[in-house]
């Protein structure tokens, strides 16, 4: 019953988009029931990886010290790395060599005051900057730039299609309405579509937001919001439900009525559980976790099987039980985290023997290279894909 319940609840909320929408059917829409009484303490993820790790250590010099990584991306054998606190998008070789720093701090033209997202537009790169409600696209082979004015506010952008991009927001007031997703033309400076619609006693959610609410595999993307159940899928053409999360017990009332600045710490203080804090996807898994008792549940879902695991800390069998804090998943599936040098250093020293022997003496080499002051080092790894009797199934 609880599964029609949850349909029924979300045929208004999207029939109600605005125009220049096209939504599939919710037919194919699926519910995960998770226990939260019932976590396992390790979630290993060796058993979903394909092949061998690379492991990147990204060079150090002072024109390219790392301190608070944002977002990291891949393209064409680079790996580019937001940094939050120097605020500055740096390029490495895909051997961790350092090339050069995208763009220019500062408040003139082809500059930025704050960063605060980007993705790649053909061999361009599109930096989302805060302050100046403005986009830069910076030409990637040469320093032509242009600058792209908005007027939503909003926290991330997904690229699908060359000249439009999905504006994220996040229950936050437009004058475009109650909507918590638009679609916007790079050419003419205006939102086309509006979608994911929302009542106005849902705007006490805005002050809480995610490190991440979309990630993208192939042509399509997954998307969460703060204190919602349902996963979306976005395309190049459509916005629709795909995933509706259910806890069995602790969930999160419909019609808690409390105030913007003290909403989370009432969700956190009541030890209610609500939707996922960060979402990664691949063709085959969603990776992510929620907060239960201030603390991440690391989660694992089979998109083929409908299975899914939870632990409380997320490990690599292969590299001694590595734990995995922060990571993301690439276009092509690839798995991506960094370590800190610092604590893998410390780490090395009682894992060492736990390590898989086809690692063993590449972590030593590795370990020998480093300094507390090094860069991060990267872990990369491509996770499993459908089984070929199977097929492909949407995200």
């Amino acid at each position: 019953m609880k599964h029609y319940y949850t349909l029924f609840f979300l045929l208004p909320l999207f029939l109600s988009c605005g125009p220049s929408t096209s939504l599939q059917s919710y037919e194919g829409i699926k519910e995960i029931v998770i226990n939260p009484e019932e976590v396992d303490s390790i979630l290993d993820l060796s058993e979903v990886l394909d092949d061998s790790i690379e492991i990147i250590p990204l060079e150090t010099y002072d024109e390219c010290l790392i301190a608070d990584v944002k977002r990291v991306e891949f393209y064409k054998d680079k790996i580019y790395v937001l940094d939050e606190t120097n605020n500055g998008i740096l390029v490495f070789d895909s051997r961790g060599k350092y090339q050069k720093r995208i763009g220019k701090q500062g408040n003139g033209p082809g500059e930025y005051a704050k960063l605060w997202n980007f993705t790649f537009k053909g061999d361009s790169i599109l930096v989302k900057e805060m302050g100046g409600q403005k986009y830069i696209i910076y030409d990637l082979n040469s320093d032509f730039y242009r600058e792209v004015p908005y007027d939503v506010w909003h926290f991330e952008v997904l690229l699908l299609e060359n000249d439009t991009i999905y504006q994220i927001s996040n229950y936050e007031e437009s004058k475009h309405g109650n909507y918590n997703l638009f679609k916007f033309d790079l050419r003419t400076s205006e939102v086309i579509a509006s979608y994911i619609p929302y009542e106005e006693k849902h705007k006490n959610k805005s002050g809480y937001g995610l490190g991440r609410y979309t990630s993208r595999f192939g042509d399509a993307a997954t998307l969460i919001y703060p204190f919602n159940d349902t996963i979306y899928t976005v395309k190049k053409d459509t916005v629709y439900p795909s995933y509706v999360l259910h806890f069995t017990s602790r969930s999160l009332p419909e019609d808690v009525d409390v105030n913007r600045e003290d909403f989370s710490r009432y969700v956190r203080r009541n030890k209610f559980l609500k939707g996922f804090e960060y979402l990664q996807t691949t063709e085959r898994f969603m990776l992510g976790y929620y907060v239960d008792y201030n603390l991440f549940k690391y989660f694992l879902y089979d998109k083929q099987t409908s299975e899914y695991k939870v632990g409380s800390m997320a490990q690599l069998s292969q590299l001694g039980g590595l734990n995995i804090h922060y990571f993301y998943t690439t276009t092509t599936g690839d798995l991506v985290f960094l370590q800190q040098a610092e604590w893998l250093i410390s780490y090395w020293k009682w894992a060492r023997e736990k390590c898989s022997d086809m690692y063993r003496e590449k972590m030593d080499n590795l370990i020998a290279s480093l300094n507390e002051d090094s860069n991060p080092v990267l872990f990369k790894v491509h996770m499993k894909a459908f089984y070929e009797a199977e097929g492909n199934e949407d995200l």
